[in-house]
């Protein structure tokens, strides 16, 4: 309580207050359960607002979520394998609703664990469970929402994300319903991702607007995707998809078209 109090005091100096920020993350860190004596003002001011992932090094926990992680994404073919894979998913999202900063400490980890499995062939990707090991990440993701659309977390977010896209590209059309069902997921994972960091997702899209393109064309749940960007000049907005997205070092020439074109049709109506 001493720490959250100078740590967020306007008469704390800054150097005291980062200090005491910081302290505050190793001592969680060193001691999760502390988490029960403080209340979900707290938790979400002080705790997750201060929860960069450089802060603290490495612990305890992180080496248990660590290894939980890993584990679930060591694919078998033994029998037992399901009820395992049942086991350390409900351990994970235990932790994800109990203890949320300790898994976005692992979000690089959940990245790499994802890469290269979306260059399998169908048949090897769907029945080895990788296909559900999507599954599995994408119900985690939604539980960290929406802490994990912070700035902070945004380069290990957006390579998850990229992910998803080239597995909706490799197994879009042989994955069916079950592939369309996880893409729905994606969709309104990103929207909200819009919805609480503009600019990032903004960014985003960008970046991948040919593939959400090509992937809209015949998926019309990827139409959704869309972020508003205001006019600086104030009073307009412009609706901005991967479908109409102007190459990078054309965009702010595009959007005052739009605003211009925008105001002119208003001014028309008057």
């Amino acid at each position: 309580k001493h720490l959250i109090s100078r740590g967020s005091s306007i008469f704390t100096p800054t150097r005291e207050a980062l200090m005491c920020k910081q302290l505050l993350i190793q001592l969680y860190l060193k001691l999760p359960s502390l988490i029960t004596r403080l209340s979900e003002g707290e938790i979400k001011n002080s705790l997750m607002r201060n929860s960069e992932l450089s802060v603290g090094g490495c612990c305890t926990v992180d080496v248990m979520t660590h290894t939980l992680i890993t584990a679930l994404s060591a694919r078998q073919n033994s029998k037992d394998w399901n009820k395992r894979a049942q086991e350390l998913e409900l351990s994970l999202r235990k932790m994800a609703s109990t203890h949320p900063l300790l898994i976005l400490r692992q979000l690089p980890l959940v990245a790499s664990v994802l890469r290269g499995r979306v260059d399998l062939d169908w048949t090897v990707f769907k029945f080895r469970s990788h296909l559900h090991l999507f599954q599995e990440v994408s119900g985690l993701l939604d539980m960290l929402q929406p802490t994990i659309f912070k700035n902070q977390y945004s380069v290990p977010l957006q390579k998850i994300l990229d992910v998803y896209i080239e597995l909706f590209q490799n197994y879009g059309r042989e994955g069916g319903q079950t592939v369309g069902n996880l893409m729905t997921q994606f969709a309104v994972f990103t929207q909200g991702y819009i919805h609480h960091n503009s600019r990032q997702a903004q960014l985003y899209l960008e970046k991948q607007a040919s593939a959400i393109s090509e992937l809209q064309e015949d998926y019309n749940i990827m139409r959704t995707l869309c972020v508003v960007i205001p006019d600086p000049k104030g009073g307009h907005e412009v609706i901005v998809t991967p479908n109409n997205l102007s190459p990078p070092n054309q965009m702010s020439q595009q959007i005052e078209r739009d605003c211009a074109e925008l105001l002119c049709n208003h001014i028309k109506e008057i």
